[in-house]
């Protein structure tokens, strides 16, 4: 895979992102709805995130947790298996 390649392929915050702009939510209110920390919601999405957590967000997000979970957590990442 090259560089632009990688840069191309969606990490898991950016499908988050993608569910919440499709909801017209924002990180503070999905943090309030699932009762996490804005900040461990928000800074750790694209760092390393409780499976549970994950699971949470996109299944209130209606998304697809089999695919979020398919998602590198960052850019060159080979998937997103980095879930604690």
């Amino acid at each position: 895979m090259t560089k632009k390649q990688s840069e191309d392929v969606p990490i898991l915050k950016d499908y988050v992102k993608q569910l919440m702009e499709a909801k017209q939510i924002s990180f503070k209110e999905l943090a309030e709805a699932l009762n996490v920390n804005y900040k461990t919601l928000y800074g750790n999405l694209d760092r390393s995130i409780s499976y549970k957590t994950i699971m949470k967000a996109i299944n209130y997000l209606d998304g697809n947790l089999n695919y979020a979970l398919s998602l590198p957590i960052k850019k060159g990442d080979k998937n997103g298996k980095d879930y604690n």
